[in-house]
């Protein structure tokens, strides 16, 4: 199911009906312990989903009691920590991300 904003649990599961947290990795980015889908908090109100999978090295941390409501936006081509301004505005913009530009 798709929503434009998360709620902390995994965009690309929740796409296959899985409501999967998102939890803090090594590098301090949000990450999905099932499809390495990993994403970060550019600002207070925008996750930007990153371009490369993590690797599964995970922290303690969840991402529902710290996200709430922040915008799904694309990452930049060129900075893993910056967002490239664009919103998803629906499942299949976020399908084909995950598809064709995230690694």
């Amino acid at each position: 199911m798709f929503n434009k904003y998360s709620d902390g649990y995994c965009p690309q599961c929740l796409l296959e009906d899985y409501e999967i947290p998102l939890i803090v990795n090594n590098m301090d980015f949000w990450e999905c312990p099932v499809c390495r889908f990993q994403c970060h908090s550019c600002t207070f109100s925008v996750l930007s989903i990153m371009r490369e999978r993590g690797e599964g090295l995970l922290k303690e941390i969840q991402a529902t009691f710290w996200i709430n409501k922040f915008t799904l936006s694309r990452g930049d081509k060129n900075s893993i920590t910056d967002s490239d301004g664009s919103i998803f505005k629906d499942e299949a913009e976020l399908r084909d991300f995950l598809l064709n530009d995230v690694k």
